[in-house]
């Protein structure tokens, strides 16, 4: 092939280049477009999901405060969590004397009051509702 042959060639092939270049520009812009629209309903959903849930937490509990009833409906109820609460000074001055320990390993000593609570009369055990809502509602 000669030079004015190939610049020929050369000239239809960065024709076809440059429109194929021109449409994946325009496709990656309609992407993105897209992509962005995309985001923002996403974002939007996970608002709303986040909010339904606080309110239906917040409802769940508000009727357990008002009748007990752990499970007001399908979907939701209530646990509840013990939550303990002492003196820290109290608790490892405890970890020294039984030689548990010269520095409070707070898991430890916490999953120690929990299963002997008699042993710990300086540590109150509190019971802390916490409505839990059903990952696939629609089996309910």
């Amino acid at each position: 092939m000669i030079i004015p042959e190939m610049l020929a060639d050369l000239m239809v092939a960065r024709k076809v280049r440059n429109v194929l270049l021109e449409k994946k520009i325009s496709a990656y812009k309609v992407f993105e477009d897209n992509l962005s629209n995309l985001l923002h309903c996403l974002d939007e959903a996970d608002e709303r999901v986040m909010t339904l849930e606080g309110h239906i937490r917040d409802d769940t509990l508000a009727e357990y405060a008002r009748t007990g009833n752990k499970i007001p409906c399908p979907g939701v109820q209530v646990k509840e969590m013990t939550r303990l609460s002492y003196e820290v000074s109290t608790a490892l001055a405890w970890a020294k004397r039984t030689g548990v320990a010269l520095t409070l390993n707070v898991k430890t000593f916490e999953t120690l009051a929990k299963a002997d609570p008699e042993e710990f009369p300086f540590v109150d055990f509190i019971k802390v509702p916490q409505a839990q809502i059903a990952q696939d509602l629609e089996k309910i």
